[in-house]
């Protein structure tokens, strides 16, 4: 893969920066810089134990592309849910940016069965 496919995912991080509110930023960033690690070390581990296209085989994919379309699907999700949650405070707001980050890695870890 060639170095800018395997980093595409960084330009969610300026997306996080300029669309949510000042409050939320940070935390926006956060939950887009966990979750490119997050997805990274998936896809290293898929790769170590030899099944770059899923443990099943059910999808002729690569792990990678299943999980970029996932975590983008949940950030434009986790966009939109902070564009209408504009009366939250910091610290409900906290509450849901970690729920959000524990939902996509179980729904990866389905995605990397596939």
């Amino acid at each position: 893969m060639t170095l800018t496919y395997q980093w595409i995912d960084l330009i969610w991080l300026p997306v996080a920066f300029y669309i949510v509110r000042r409050e939320q930023r940070w935390w926006a960033i956060g939950l887009i810089a966990s979750c490119m690690l997050m997805m990274r070390l998936e896809i290293e581990l898929m790769e170590e134990i030899g099944y770059p296209h899923g443990l099943i085989g059910l999808m002729k994919s690569s792990v990678h592309n299943r999980l970029l379309v996932l975590y983008s699907l949940v950030y434009i999700a986790f966009f939109t849910l902070a564009h209408y949650s504009k009366n939250s405070t910091g610290t409900v707001f906290l509450a849901a940016t970690i729920s959000i980050f524990f939902m996509v890695l179980v729904l990866s870890v389905f995605v990397m069965v596939l």
